[in-house]
């Protein structure tokens, strides 16, 4: 039943997705089918064949749903947004779950008319209004095309019986009984069919018709012409499109056969056309046929047809080429607006010793902030305090304006105003970033602070690289990331670390104007700093080999930063007394008092009421991991780590690793930054077989190895490398019960038959279990994956791991994720969560399972049962 249900969410999420990209290329056809029709009127003098070749493009927005950019295209002039990745996108696939939904139509100012009547959301409903629509709209869209297929079928089944009387005569040529006009069936061997009863001249006429028709190949065009009908069923464009490109192309014919045989035939030609929609038509709504239609307007067009001159011919084409090319082409990126400033925030003394913000732009000065017509906030700050000292911003001016700076003397200071021409404001100021500071200093150069956290373990006396993106996008509104294939970065500046700010967690270095320019401009956008120590004992670990993937192999570097501390157990009378041992603690906080500066809500592992207030010292350090299957703390300041905690305690008491000194926390660590969404570092657990063994059916007296071998059988062996130790290691699986439901072990041993560790998995909901061998960049490992889906609520977790020379375990990567109740689901983030899980899958193989009460053995890959789509949760 659940299974049926997952196949009908991936269904379902499979056809809103489709629905939503078919939207997107009916508007997309529906802007150039207008143009088309405009350009009949202009070409409406030419060959019908030009006309019939921009059909083609009409076809291919409404198939294909990806085009080439150009900076001259119909859609760039309509002024829609660039292409993304090949595809306009005017309804995007999160729609139905945006708050107040968005739509960009490729008629200026119709989107905005729209979005004024689509409903907005309703946070407090389990679902919005516009998923609804959107639902229903998907499924109405598959009834329509699944009605235009059984159409098709059910006509061609008719044509076919008929045709089965038909007599073949010579060639491709029949003949049909009855009356009824000629037409051409088939695609691959195309044939044609004529009535019983026509005179030899029209026959003659009606062959080399349709003998043109094959030989142009209209026959594949109709085809593709009935599935891009079927499948924009509900655009009333696309209809009309239909018809006129089938006028068309019957029109370019009769006008090759003129032009074969002569004006002088132009009577009895149209004679024969005439005649032979006088039968009747047979095929209607057939994708593999099609015969004579709009008689009327092809023998006007036959008769007032003139072979045109090779002038007016060549300059039609080259005129049609030119419109199926601006047609084709989607808008192109704008190139980079040469009116966009960067700079930071400072604060200085104005007229009667008022605070005013000028921002310091490097390579010119202090320049006078400017009005905006907008002004964006950086994350979720008040917005009161909307620019703040040290904020990096991004000024932009329309790029059809002109732009200079002019120097004014301001109470014996040098200051800089933006001159616009024409006058007017910025078009916006962007805050990119905040706790920037830059000072100038002889000749071009400045001191300059990198965030701290770009390179945590920076000391005075190392050396900065700063590398960047060449080609890093920054006209985005929001950072972006380079994606894999794109050129490496390359190296910006080498820059001294003149000192380190651990308090404003500010590195500061020394570089020049432009290299500041670039930086400041980048931040964000692909700039990555590498340190390197300054002497050879602090040296970091070599690099990984080529092509190994840094963040799932390079277990070698501590992924618990307090792995191998000692943690103490928090005793409330020493605490009262300030008799703390100085040390690791581990606190699950419940609330953080801002003003006293201290948690004043918590429990501890041990079971004690009204624990005391636990004060931080002054100059506390507060580091946050941002990573979900690993630890690495980076730093924050107090209210951040106030407001985690307080969003965090919304769904579990954080835990929180405390160095405390002298009765103070000195350092507080928190182990996930994403709580509130349900995602968190994982260590590694203990096995349970022991425990259960131990206590196998009440009988405490037997041993782990007599459990094993009066309840267990050995189902299977390999061997894996799984450990740091020379050789293979064995692992052994063993299935059985001892009363209580079935139930498997795994037992790892190395290559002297030593147990190493081992994983347990029982029928039982709670004893669910799954259990991979792996290997990846030449590394073996255990994977370890729970998966407790209650429908409303639930846990994802795994765990990867080998082990050390010794049989300790080498965490390389562990993370669970709740979700239901009070957590907050993040579709983007589970993505990447699930990602991860699946590049662990993707390389390792079951060895041992107990998912569902189901105990299994078999040596297949999961990947696909356990993944993005299988496994993500509706928002």
């Amino acid at each position: 039943m659940r299974r049926r249900g997952m196949m009908t969410q991936i269904f379902e999420e499979n056809l809103l997705r489709l629905f939503i990209l078919i939207l997107n290329m009916s508007l997309t056809g529906s802007v150039v089918i207008l143009a088309v029709c405009a350009a009949r009127v202009l070409l409406r003098r030419a060959p019908r064949i030009f006309l019939y070749a921009l059909w083609a493009v009409v076809l291919f927005r409404l198939l294909c749903p990806v085009s080439f950019s150009l900076p001259f295209s119909l859609l760039g002039a309509l002024q829609n947004e660039p292409a993304s990745k090949g595809r306009m996108e005017y309804i995007t696939e999160d729609i139905g779950y945006m708050e107040k939904p968005d739509i960009a139509l490729p008629v200026p100012g119709l989107g905005g008319v729209v979005n004024e009547i689509l409903p907005a959301g309703t946070p407090e409903a389990s679902v919005n209004p516009m998923q609804i629509y959107l639902g229903a709209g998907a499924y109405l869209w598959l009834l329509g095309m699944l009605s235009m297929t059984v159409y098709s079928v059910l006509s061609l089944r008719r044509l076919r019986k008929r045709l089965g009387e038909a007599v073949f005569e010579r060639e491709n040529i029949y003949r049909f009984r009855g009356k009824g006009s000629p037409f051409v069936y088939g695609v691959v061997r195309p044939r044609i069919y004529l009535p019983e009863k026509i005179t030899g001249e029209e026959e003659q006429y009606i062959l080399l018709h349709e003998q043109i028709h094959i030989k142009r190949g209209d026959a594949v065009f109709r085809l593709l012409s009935w599935l891009a009908l079927s499948l924009h069923w509900f655009n009333p464009l696309v209809w009309g499109a239909f018809a006129l490109s089938g006028r068309d192309m019957e029109m370019a014919c009769d006008e090759t056969v003129i032009g074969r045989l002569g004006s002088k035939v132009k009577k009895e030609y149209s004679e024969s056309l005439l005649n032979a929609a006088s039968g009747g038509r047979i095929v209607k709504g057939i994708p593999l046929a099609f015969g004579e239609s709009d008689t009327g307007n092809r023998i006007r067009n036959v008769l007032h047809y003139k072979k045109p001159t090779a002038v007016f011919a060549v300059s039609a084409a080259v005129l049609s080429a030119v419109l199926a090319v601006v047609f084709l082409a989607n808008p192109a990126k704008a190139k980079g607006n040469p009116n966009i400033f960067y700079g930071v925030a400072v604060e200085v003394m104005g007229e009667d010793n008022a605070a005013e913000t000028v921002v310091r732009i490097p390579g010119y000065g202090d320049v006078v902030l400017p009005d905006a017509a907008d002004v964006s906030l950086y994350l979720e700050r008040d917005a009161e305090r909307i620019i703040m000292p040290g904020d990096l911003l991004r000024i932009t001016f329309s790029p059809d304006r002109e732009i200079r700076l002019e120097a004014a003397d301001h109470r014996g200071q040098m200051r800089y105003y933006f001159v616009s021409d024409p006058a007017g404001a910025a078009e916006s100021i962007q805050v990119m970033g905040e706790g920037f500071s830059l000072l100038r200093q002889e000749g071009e150069s400045y001191l300059f602070t990198v965030p701290i956290g770009m390179a945590p373990e920076a000391q005075a006396g190392d050396l900065l690289e700063i590398y960047h993106e060449e080609k890093a996008d920054t006209t985005e509104d929001i950072y972006t990331f380079p994606e894999a294939g794109e050129p490496e970065q390359v190296l910006l500046a080498s820059a001294e670390v003149l000192s380190v700010d651990q308090e404003n967690y500010d590195i500061w270095v020394e570089l020049t104007g432009e290299e500041a320019e670039v930086f400041l401009s980048e931040f964000g956008f692909g700039i990555s700093v590498e340190l390197i120590r300054k002497t050879e004992d602090d040296a970091p670990p070599d690099d990984p080999a080529e092509g190994t993937d840094s963040v799932r192999t390079e277990y070698d570097e501590t992924l618990s930063e307090d792995n191998g501390s000692e943690f103490l157990s928090l005793l409330p009378e020493r605490l009262e007394k300030e008799e703390l041992v100085d040390g690791m603690y581990v606190v699950y906080v419940q609330s953080i008092s801002r003003s006293a500066r201290g948690f004043d809500r918590y429990v501890t592992d041990e079971d004690y009421d009204d624990l005391p207030f636990l004060p931080f010292a002054e100059g506390c350090e507060f580091r946050v991991n941002w990573e979900k299957d690993k630890l690495s703390y980076s730093p924050v300041n107090f209210d951040k780590f106030a407001d985690l905690i307080t969003q965090s305690a919304q769904v579990v008491n954080p835990p929180v690793y405390c160095e405390v000194e002298n009765n103070r926390i000195v350092r507080a660590d928190l182990e996930s930054g994403y709580y509130v969404n349900g995602f968190s570092y994982a260590r590694p657990a203990g096995s349970e077989w022991d425990r259960y063994a131990n206590n196998a059916g009440g009988d405490f007296s037997m041993t782990e190895e007599e459990v094993r071998g009066d309840y267990y059988i050995l189902s299977g062996t390999e061997e894996a490398d799984i450990s740091d130790a020379a050789g293979n290691e064995k692992v052994e699986i063993y299935t059985g019960d001892i009363g209580d439901g079935a139930s498997g072990v795994v037992l790892f041993r190395d290559a002297e038959g030593n147990l190493l560790g081992s994983e347990f998995a029982h029928i039982s909901r709670a004893g669910w279990n799954n259990i991979y061998i792996g290997e990846a960049e030449n590394r073996g490992y255990i994977l370890t994956v729970h998966i407790e889906d209650r429908d409303t609520y639930g846990n994802y977790g795994y765990q990867v791991y080998r082990f050390g020379e010794t049989g300790e375990i080498r965490q390389i990567a562990g993370s669970s994720f709740d979700f239901g109740g009070s957590y907050q689901y993040d579709d983007a983030m589970f993505r990447g969560w699930a990602d991860n899980l699946s590049y662990y899958l993707e390389n390792s193989h079951l060895v041992l399972s107990s998912q569902e009460g189901e105990i299994r053995t078999e040596k297949v890959s999961e990947a696909d049962r356990y993944n993005y789509e299988t496994l993500r949760r509706e928002p």
